[in-house]
């Protein structure tokens, strides 16, 4: 990771990358090296579909990550999974 962010860094100092575009590499490096596996698998099955773009994956994509997060793999079969999960982040709905 310290050859990335110093080739970044070069990149900056050359005229290569415009500050925002420093950050923006920044941001995608530190995003996805400063995370856990399970964090990663879920980033990435919502960074894949969204960066594919089709909808019929989105649904998939969006079970991998609860069960990244969660440990609970039996969201396709077992609905009262997801409601629980529903009620316990939105206890006002």
């Amino acid at each position: 990771m310290k050859q990335q962010i110093s080739d970044i860094v070069d990149d900056l100092l050359n005229h290569k990358l415009t500050r925002d575009g420093a950050v923006k590499n920044l941001k995608t490096l530190f995003s996805t090296e400063n995370v856990d596996v399970q964090q990663k698998e879920a980033l990435n099955a919502a960074v894949t579909a969204i960066y594919f773009n089709d909808n019929s994956d989105y649904l998939r994509a969006l079970y991998k990550v609860v069960r990244n997060l969660t440990d609970i793999n039996d969201l396709f079969s077992d609905d009262t999974q997801i409601n629980d999960l529903f009620k316990k982040l939105n206890p006002n709905d």
